[in-house]
């Protein structure tokens, strides 16, 4: 039996050691969703982005014990990273964001909901990739449902400059 590109966990009791035996087993792994598993360590996170470089899409909201360094991690071993869900994830802050928008040039979504350690500072290293010459984000969601600045989508308003 061939290896699953796509894999939904969610809401399981999956631990970092159990995301570790999947990322071992399942190198070509492209969609990972662990919604609501609360289980899952930086350490598992850490595992994915080490053994699964074709990662496009990650789903970890709610998972309520990743931090900086699960992310960190993810970003840094999957750079083809494109969709991110780091909803409820309240022990992240700019410092895992930053990391994305560093490593992560193919992201095109990436939602922030509910994370409160998020600050102006984070959202701007993210908006920032937008900025020509390539534009190849999306979207951006805040956790008060507002478009961050440097949105490109059509608005009536013009663009906001980003501070340099």
């Amino acid at each position: 039996m061939s290896q699953p590109p796509d894999l939904n966990a969610s809401y399981t009791n999956v631990t970092g050691g159990g995301l570790a035996a999947v990322a071992a087993k399942c190198p070509k792994l492209q969609h990972l969703s662990l919604d609501g598993c609360t289980n899952v360590t930086d350490s598992g996170l850490a595992a994915v982005g080490a053994k699964c470089p074709n990662l496009q899409h990650l789903s970890l909201d709610e998972c309520t014990t990743v931090t900086d360094a699960g992310v960190e991690a993810v970003a840094t071993g999957c750079p083809n990273l494109q969709h991110l869900n780091l909803g409820l994830c309240a022990n992240v802050t700019d410092g895992g964001v930053e990391a994305i928008g560093a490593k992560c040039p193919n992201l095109q979504h990436i939602n922030l909901t509910s994370c409160k350690n998020v600050t102006d500072a984070g959202l701007v290293v993210v908006a920032r990739m937008s900025q020509p010459p390539v534009p190849q984000y999306r979207w951006l969601q805040r956790r008060d449902g507002r478009r961050a600045r440097g949105d490109r989508r059509r608005t009536s308003q013009p663009p906001v400059p980003l501070p340099r």
